[in-house]
């Protein structure tokens, strides 16, 4: 019986039903830590940005990925962080009983706000809020111009249901709305004022121009971070 066989079998369960819940949950769980192990990486159970990255590249997926139309962001306001919820949306959620820092967000809000959005310049994808999608990705596209091409990031990720900084005395990160980008963490380390986004600063005024706050202005250096909140 072969690996593409059984896929395709089990994409038809989830897509019949017959796979969800906590059934569905336990599996993507335990599937999530055997692929962990198997490649090294930080064995938590969650099938986050690593790990996905990790298994498309098992499997040679490099289609761009086919993106929902969204509404664009550009009549959304740009909040200050205490009117996220105000623009954004409020959602439900509870904290992951066993990753720490991690929360569980209500489905439906999931569902209704959070889209899968191309990586222009690239094979990748990542998801985010249905309101900035449109704008990230012109942006995002007028950054790598701005540079010309010379910097085109490997790794771009939006969207992480979590607690500011993994902490589970935090409020949600604005990654759990999906209007947080993060770039190229491994090369734009958080607390330090190197990489390439010091390297390409016409990429990071591209951003912060259209109203994007960058983390390499915070008091602790978080140059990979792009946020569509004012500061």
């Amino acid at each position: 019986m072969s690996q593409d066989f059984q896929r395709a079998w089990n994409l038809r369960q989830v897509d019949a039903g017959a796979l969800s819940g906590d059934v569905l949950a336990e599996l993507v769980r335990r599937g999530a830590l055997s692929v962990q192990d198997d490649l090294d990486l930080e064995a938590d159970g969650l099938a986050g940005p690593a790990t996905i990255d990790a298994v498309e590249e098992m499997l040679g997926i490099t289609e761009p990925a086919e993106t929902t139309p969204h509404q664009g962001s550009r009549y959304v306001p740009i909040p200050t962080p205490r009117g996220v919820e105000a623009v954004y949306g409020a959602f439900r959620y509870k904290s992951h009983p066993s990753q720490k820092g991690a929360i569980v967000i209500d489905r439906q809000w999931v569902r209704d706000h959070i889209v899968k959005v191309s990586i222009p310049y690239t094979n990748r994808h990542t998801w985010m809020h249905k309101l900035v999608a449109d704008e990230f990705q012109a942006l995002y596209a007028q950054a790598v111009e701005a540079t010309g091409r010379q910097y085109i990031p490997e790794k771009v990720w939006s969207w992480v249901a979590r607690r500011k900084l993994w902490r589970n005395d935090r409020t949600p990160s604005l990654h759990a709305w999906g209007v947080a980008v993060d770039i190229d963490p491994k090369l734009n380390r958080y607390g330090t004022e190197e990489g390439p986004l010091y390297d390409h600063p016409e990429f990071v005024k591209v951003f912060e121009d259209a109203g994007w706050a960058w983390g390499g202005r915070f008091k602790t250096p978080d140059p990979h971070h792009f946020e569509r909140v004012q500061r």
